[in-house]
Protein backbone atom coordinates (compact mmCIF):
# COMPACT_ATOMS: atom_id res chain seq x y z
CA UNK A 1 0.00 0.00 0.00
CA UNK A 2 1.25 3.53 -0.32
CA UNK A 3 0.36 4.01 3.77
CA UNK A 4 3.31 1.43 4.18
CA UNK A 5 5.83 2.72 1.48
CA UNK A 6 5.30 6.43 2.88
CA UNK A 7 6.08 4.80 6.39
CA UNK A 8 9.44 2.85 4.98
CA UNK A 9 10.55 6.11 3.52
CA UNK A 10 9.93 8.08 6.99
CA UNK A 11 11.66 6.00 8.91
CA UNK A 12 14.67 5.80 6.55
CA UNK A 13 14.68 9.85 6.44
CA UNK A 14 14.47 9.63 10.15
CA UNK A 15 17.62 6.78 10.45
CA UNK A 16 19.84 8.93 8.44
CA UNK A 17 18.69 12.12 10.61
CA UNK A 18 19.78 10.21 14.03
CA UNK A 19 22.77 9.09 12.13
CA UNK A 20 23.99 12.34 11.07
CA UNK A 21 23.75 13.60 14.90
CA UNK A 22 27.08 13.72 16.78
CA UNK A 23 26.58 11.05 19.22
CA UNK A 24 29.92 11.69 21.70
CA UNK A 25 30.94 10.85 25.15
CA UNK A 26 30.83 13.74 27.47
CA UNK A 27 34.36 14.49 27.87
CA UNK A 28 33.79 15.66 31.13
CA UNK A 29 33.58 11.99 32.21
CA UNK A 30 36.80 10.38 30.21
CA UNK A 31 38.89 13.54 32.20
CA UNK A 32 36.94 11.94 35.46
CA UNK A 33 37.70 8.94 34.76
CA UNK A 34 41.51 9.59 33.24
CA UNK A 35 42.14 11.42 36.68
CA UNK A 36 40.90 8.52 38.89
CA UNK A 37 43.07 6.30 37.41
CA UNK A 38 46.48 8.50 37.18
CA UNK A 39 46.12 11.01 39.94
CA UNK A 40 47.39 13.25 37.73
CA UNK A 41 45.96 16.60 36.09
CA UNK A 42 44.05 16.07 32.08
CA UNK A 43 44.09 18.89 29.68
CA UNK A 44 41.13 19.88 28.24
CA UNK A 45 42.18 18.97 24.95
CA UNK A 46 43.19 15.47 25.91
CA UNK A 47 40.15 14.35 27.29
CA UNK A 48 38.09 15.67 24.15
CA UNK A 49 40.42 13.68 22.06
CA UNK A 50 40.10 10.51 23.63
CA UNK A 51 36.16 11.11 24.26
CA UNK A 52 36.05 11.74 19.98
CA UNK A 53 37.81 8.27 19.85
CA UNK A 54 36.03 6.28 22.00
CA UNK A 55 32.67 7.78 20.77
CA UNK A 56 34.02 7.65 17.33
CA UNK A 57 34.63 3.60 17.88
CA UNK A 58 31.54 3.03 20.09
CA UNK A 59 29.53 4.54 17.40
CA UNK A 60 30.92 2.27 14.32
CA UNK A 61 31.00 -0.86 16.92
CA UNK A 62 26.81 -0.37 17.41
CA UNK A 63 26.32 0.49 13.63
CA UNK A 64 27.94 -3.04 12.79
CA UNK A 65 25.93 -4.88 15.67
CA UNK A 66 22.93 -3.09 14.44
CA UNK A 67 23.67 -4.68 10.74
CA UNK A 68 23.75 -8.05 12.80
CA UNK A 69 20.84 -7.08 14.50
CA UNK A 70 18.65 -6.55 12.00
CA UNK A 71 19.91 -9.15 9.65
CA UNK A 72 18.56 -11.87 12.38
CA UNK A 73 15.06 -10.02 12.52
CA UNK A 74 15.73 -8.48 16.25
CA UNK A 75 15.21 -5.13 17.55
CA UNK A 76 17.61 -5.71 20.57
CA UNK A 77 21.91 -5.45 20.42
CA UNK A 78 22.98 -8.02 22.78
CA UNK A 79 26.29 -8.48 24.56
CA UNK A 80 27.36 -11.67 22.03
CA UNK A 81 26.16 -9.14 19.10
CA UNK A 82 28.84 -6.65 20.69
CA UNK A 83 31.69 -9.39 21.10
CA UNK A 84 31.24 -10.74 18.06
CA UNK A 85 31.74 -7.29 16.34
CA UNK A 86 34.56 -6.29 18.23
CA UNK A 87 36.84 -10.19 17.99
CA UNK A 88 35.51 -11.39 14.96
CA UNK A 89 36.09 -8.22 13.24
CA UNK A 90 38.64 -6.96 14.95
CA UNK A 91 37.85 -4.29 16.19
CA UNK A 92 39.39 -5.11 19.77
CA UNK A 93 40.80 -1.99 21.63
CA UNK A 94 42.88 -5.14 22.98
CA UNK A 95 42.03 -3.85 26.52
CA UNK A 96 38.61 -5.26 27.52
CA UNK A 97 38.64 -9.00 28.80
CA UNK A 98 35.44 -10.28 30.47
Amino acid sequence: SSHGSIRKFLIQIKNVFIMSLEHKIPFTTIKKLLKEVTDLRIADDAAKYLADYLSEYTTKVGLKAKNLVVHGNRRTIKKKDLEFVINELDLSLNVIKH
